[in-house]
């Protein structure tokens, strides 16, 4: 009899702990759903005015409830390409993308319109995946129809969560822009969830978040579109291999979807290493339709802050001159790029 009570006590002991984790998770899991749009678009509290960078500060008027906010650095030459930037969810124009403008056209005369997310740094309104797409093609068509960019001069280019809009603007203009650059992408917000939070269901999660930027879904789209139509834009894909938020595997499987040579889903590519400057061919060679770059090494946050170029080697070996390979690079793409 004593043995038995002693065995209820240790059922009814690990029947409550039981209990306590299943609430405590239970609880876990409804902070997370309620509080998602907070963890996603951490907005940082600090803001910095892009025309401290010399940047002219655009308020596009959409109509009486929807202005956008956009940083505007207009190219050396007439004739230089444009990119179109979206930036990471901690970030905003007056930091990543100033920086960024002032670097590309200091040292290549590109021109650059960073686009600022509902709520971020001076714009109002309420970040979303669905007010984020509706700024992202505002600002495109203000590009073309005001700023007077021609549509072959345009590149879109999304980091971390600003791959998001890029590519779905990629693919839905896929027969007037000719290239896109995603870098440190992800395949899809639940998955990357799911790799902060592996204990929770991946099948749960999609259906639970609400702005969910299926990258994944649309890259597909993006290659069904380059199997039919000879009109789509070249791809350049890099990736930290020690990204420490987004998992270098997502990069590669948006690769792999993309039609990327299966060559490059399994080298390194340090843009600062002896190997680099030797292989220089290889990581300029951008004819193929999905270019894949692996940046060994590298994490999330610090693409653009390592490894620049000596000022005295003209070969690619900093991020940023890697992109300006690409842009300056043929629109054109061999037909073997759809082939692996």
């Amino acid at each position: 009899m004593k043995e038995i009570g002693i065995s209820s006590m240790i059922l009814k002991t690990g029947l409550d702990i039981a209990k306590v984790c299943i609430g405590a998770s239970v609880c876990g899991l409804g902070a997370l759903y309620l509080g998602q749009r907070q963890l996603i678009y951490p907005r940082p509290n600090q803001i910095y005015d892009p025309k401290d960078a010399g940047a002219e500060l655009l308020r596009i008027k959409q109509d009486e409830s929807s202005v956008v906010s956009a940083a505007w650095f207009p190219p050396r030459d007439e004739d230089i390409e444009i990119f179109i930037y979206f930036h990471g969810n901690g970030d905003q124009i007056g930091a990543a993308g100033s920086f960024l403008a002032t670097e590309f056209k200091r040292r290549y005369g590109f021109g650059f319109l960073a686009v600022e997310y509902p709520g971020y740094g001076l714009a109002q309104g309420q970040p979303s995946e669905k007010s984020i797409i509706h700024t992202a093609n505002i600002a495109l068509q203000h590009c073309i129809h005001e700023l007077k960019i021609e549509p072959h001069r345009i590149i879109l280019f999304g980091q971390s969560l600003g791959t998001g809009p890029a590519l779905q603007l990629a693919c839905s203009y896929h027969d007037i822009i000719p290239k896109l650059i995603l870098l440190s992408p992800f395949t899809s917000i639940p998955a990357v969830a799911h790799s902060v939070f592996p204990f929770i269901p991946l099948s749960f999660l999609r259906v639970a978040i609400h702005d969910t930027f299926d990258n994944l879904k649309f890259m597909r789209s993006l290659s069904a579109i380059k199997r039919h139509d000879k009109k789509h834009p070249k791809c350049l894909i890099l990736h930290g291999t020690e990204d420490e938020i987004v998992p270098f595997t997502q990069g590669q499987q948006l690769a792999a979807a993309g039609l990327a040579p299966l060559s490059s889903l399994t080298s390194s590519i340090s843009p600062s290493s002896n190997q680099s400057r030797r292989n220089n061919g290889a990581i300029s060679d951008f004819s193929f339709s999905t270019t894949f770059i692996p940046l060994r090494d590298l994490g999330h946050n610090n693409v653009f802050f390592d490894f620049y170029a000596h000022p005295n080697d003209s070969s690619p070996t900093s991020v940023i001159d890697i992109i300006a390979r690409f842009a300056s690079s043929s629109s054109s793409s061999s037909s073997s790029s759809i082939a692996n």
